[in-house]
């Protein structure tokens, strides 16, 4: 999320999870300091907003130093989303700083079978599968991945699913049984910019409503 109509928006609805992108070179980039601002100040706007929301972050190939750093500033953060090609040890590590209470959510993008077969850390709390990268974007593209491939995921731990899910298809993406549903491009009216009505229609087919 970029904006905070948007935060404030997103928390009436009770929505899980709300992510701040803090990869520089994507569309939806917020600054660190920004991202702190825009949960709280949209949190906070509605004294009637229930505590369900949670927020995170996404980092692609951050320091260890730097991870510190955000959840420092960012204490209020329940998980960190790791976008880029982290290895075990380095995940490890990434689990012992953003300390306990916190979870360490890595993603996997899914271009064929061995992308779903190889091992993941058991450090990671929940690995989610997502679309090819496309340039330099790392996520948030619209990329629909052949979601039959996760049938033979080698992870059994928590998963969720990310890459061009919507309205019209996540009848299809909860038959998987996600733990995660994670959604972006296909709830905005533009980069940055949150369909809200989009994302109510969505909370609702989630939730059997």
């Amino acid at each position: 999320l970029t904006l905070e109509s948007d935060v404030a928006a997103c928390c009436r609805l009770g929505v899980s999870y709300i992510g701040f992108n803090l990869y520089p070179k994507s569309k939806r980039f917020v600054a660190l300091a920004e991202a702190v601002e825009l949960w709280r100040q949209g949190h906070n706007q509605d004294p009637s907003i229930l505590p369900t929301t949670r927020p995170t972050v996404v980092m692609v190939d951050p320091g260890l130093d730097d991870i510190e750093a955000v959840v420092q500033q960012f204490p209020e953060l329940v998980a960190l989303q790791l976008h880029g090609h982290e290895t075990e040890t380095f995940l490890a590590e990434a689990k012992k700083r953003i300390g306990a209470g916190r979870q360490l959510w890595q993603a996997r993008r899914v271009t064929d079978l061995s992308s779903v077969r190889e091992a993941t850390s058991q450090d990671v709390d929940l690995v989610l599968y997502d679309a090819p990268q496309l340039g330099e974007e790392l996520g948030g593209t619209g990329q629909v991945f052949d979601w039959e491939k996760l049938k033979q995921r080698s992870w059994q731990g928590r998963f969720g699913i990310a890459g061009g899910v919507s309205v019209a298809n996540v009848a299809e993406v909860l038959d998987f049984q996600p733990d995660l549903i994670d959604v972006c491009s296909k709830v905005e009216v533009s980069p940055g910019k949150k369909d809200i009505e989009a994302i109510e229609v969505l909370e609702k087919k989630i939730r059997g409503q």
